[in-house]
Order: structure tokens, then sequence, then C-alpha cells
């Protein structure tokens, strides 16, 4: 006697079998496992228990310096978001800014200043203490009778502020800005073209 199977017994074992998995809380437990599992990661943030407080900011995570609000706990932050009275950002924000917050849980994350033992291409690079630091730089200051530059990467900043603050009571500062890629090209355009770059 031969068994024909047809089209319909495959349906209703693969919907039966759908309907046990469903009905089973082995699919559901997993799932509860696995969420809680990935909550326990390393590089998910473990927050401590306090009041919950906003702070205003622009990002650092490239020129642009948009204008972001962080949420903090106990003064760190758990989310970052744009603010939307920026002036050049309307409240918009980009993926790399969304996700700041978690560069302070990053394995690689520098938690000390750092400095190198000499000026050769063997010198190693050493952690010093935030006090040993601003000893080392102080007394550099001190000893150099020459000019202090401060290369600014990202101008506009609050730091830049003091920055400029510093340098004016030094009295022989210089405050250096990296020109950003759009300056570049307007330079290279205006060269070209013979218009000036304020002009475009």
């Amino acid at each position: 006697m031969s068994t024909t199977i047809t089209r319909r017994d495959i349906l209703k074992l693969t919907g039966g079998g759908i309907i046990g998995m469903m009905l089973s809380p082995l699919p559901w437990k997993m799932l509860d496992d696995a969420a809680i599992w990935t909550q326990n990661w390393d590089l998910t943030p473990k927050l401590a228990h306090g009041p919950i407080t906003s702070m205003f900011s622009h990002c650092t995570l490239c020129p642009a310096g948009c204008g972001v609000k962080a949420q903090c706990v106990s003064g760190m932050p758990f989310s970052v978001t744009g603010v939307s009275a920026d002036p050049l950002t309307h409240g918009t924000v980009c993926p790399r800014g969304l996700t700041a917050h978690h560069m302070a849980y990053h394995p690689l994350r520098i938690t000390h200043p750092h400095y190198f033992s000499d000026r050769s291409a063997q010198a190693t690079l050493s952690a010093v203490t935030l006090e040993q630091s601003l000893d080392r730089i102080a007394k550099h200051i001190s000893n150099s009778t020459g000019s202090i530059v401060v290369l600014d990467r990202q101008p506009g900043r609050v730091i830049s502020a003091q920055y400029h603050k510093f340098l004016k009571a030094s009295g022989r500062g210089i405050l250096a800005t990296d020109p950003s890629g759009d300056a570049q090209t307007l330079s290279a355009v205006s060269t070209m073209t013979g218009i000036p770059a304020s002009a475009f």
C-alpha cells in the first residue's frame, strides 16, 4: 500500500508546526534569554542611579559642530539629540552625533593624557596623570622664549574661546586654525576663476 503526500499535507504539516511553535514557550524563552544576554555585553552602558539632567553643547566629532542636547544620569550622558533652536542645524544631527554618548564606553577610548618619551621614530607613548601633564606644559611654556602656538582643529567651540583667552594673556600666543575642506575648495576655485572666495 503506497501513501501519496499531497500539497495539502505539506501545507497542513507546515501550518501545524508554526502554530505549535507559537504555542510552545521555547521560542519565547529563547528570545527573552537573548534580550537579557545582549543587555549584559561589555559595550552596553552601565549607568548609575541618580537625577536626570539635561546639558547643551556642540558636537566635536566633526568640524560642523552641531548643537546637541545630552540627557545625563549622574553626569553621564545616555542620550544625545539635536537642538531645534540651533540656527544652523535646526535640530538635525548625523548618525555619528546621535550615538556620541557611546564614545564614553568604547574600550579603546583614551582616558588619560599621554606624552612621547622623545622626538625620535622609536619614541614610546606613556600615560600620565592630568596633574603631571599640566606640570609638563607649564614647565615648557615657562622655559620657552618664543611664541606659543595652539592648533585649533575645530574653531568656534567653547574651548576655542579658552584658547584665545589664554594666548592673549600670555602676550606671545598664536591661535592657528585648520582650514576646513570647504575653505580649501573655495580657495582653489577662486584661484582658477579669479573670483574672490567670498563671492561664492
